[in-house]
């Protein structure tokens, strides 16, 4: 696959991950990743909702610069300032740190299917697709995505430190540059 061409999804992904996907696709131009400047909300006013905009400043933070409404009413309290890896337990903690350091070293974008407990046991798999951007200074130090639930909750607080997420299996998306792995899983079954 080249720079140019469209990446491809598996067939089965919520529309707004594949707009989200055609979208960035459309700001990078010739380049492996778009730089955060060419990203205007103006374009992508039906997926805002599920947007975020997350910053890697090093290897011990992930913080989250933008969340949309849908991605607060699923995780149930604002994150934006937040520290993403400071909601993992710790044996979650240390593989995101190294898929996202794989995402940034290794341009791809990554699809992940977290089954996600709330403290009331309700059930959800949520679908993340992340994409990798460039800051001012052209690093790959940010990423574009979205998060979208397969369920809606009207208990608030959706999301536990404790449960989140139960399980989760992610898969690398050759964005032009290939993919450091063909699939990654990392799971672990609720306790």
């Amino acid at each position: 696959m080249s720079g140019r061409d469209k990446p491809v999804l598996p067939e089965d992904i919520r529309p707004v991950t594949q707009m989200v996907l055609d979208f960035w696709h459309s700001i990078r131009s010739e380049n492996i990743a778009p730089h955060r400047s060419d990203l205007r909300p103006a374009a992508i006013v039906s997926i805002l909702p599920n947007l975020m905009i997350l910053e890697s400043k090093g290897s011990a933070t992930l913080n989250v610069r933008l969340a949309g409404t849908a991605v607060l009413e699923c995780i149930g309290r604002e994150i934006t300032g937040a520290n993403l890896y400071d909601f993992l337990e710790p044996y979650l903690c240390e593989k995101a740190k190294n898929m996202v350091d794989l995402v940034r070293s290794h341009p791809c974008g990554i699809l992940i299917h977290a089954h996600m407990k709330s403290r009331y046991h309700a059930q959800s798999v949520v679908e993340i697709i992340l994409l990798p951007m460039r800051s001012r200074d052209g690093e790959i130090s940010q990423m574009m995505g979205s998060l979208s639930s397969s369920a809606s909750f009207e208990i608030p607080n959706f999301i536990d430190n404790r449960t989140f997420p139960a399980h989760f299996s992610p898969q690398f998306i050759d964005l032009g540059a290939g993919t450091p792995l063909a699939r990654l899983d990392i799971s672990r079954q609720a306790v």
